[in-house]
């Protein structure tokens, strides 16, 4: 095993393990329009969350998402039912055959 000199880098045999410190000051931004310090920020913010508060914070931005997958459905087809969006908005993020068995499920349960 070797520590280069500014304790970043531990050579194992043939792995190379280098420190969170290390790793985080040659970052890039994931996101072209957020700032790499706020990037920084953010990311040890969620580091620091419980798995609880993780899962949540998941949860709240998947369902923000889906709400607004479904009101840019909305806004292009005002014509379309609330089952007729719901069943686009799976069309178009999971295929048109499972959206094809959904609609049969939802009709065999209507009738």
């Amino acid at each position: 095993m070797r520590v280069d000199c500014a304790g970043s880098t531990i050579r194992t045999g043939h792995a190379i393990i280098r420190s969170r410190d290390a790793v985080i000051a040659d970052m890039r931004a994931q996101s072209e329009d957020t700032n790499l310090q706020a990037e920084r920020v953010q990311l040890d913010l969620l580091r620091r969350a419980t798995v609880a508060r993780r899962a949540t914070t998941a949860l709240s931005l998947t369902q923000t998402v889906v709400e607004l997958a479904r009101r840019a459905i909305r806004r292009q087809n005002p014509e379309l039912s609330e089952q007729e969006v719901l069943l686009r908005f799976v069309a178009i993020h999971y295929g048109p055959e499972l959206a094809g068995r959904l609609a049969a499920g939802l009709e065999r349960r209507r009738k």
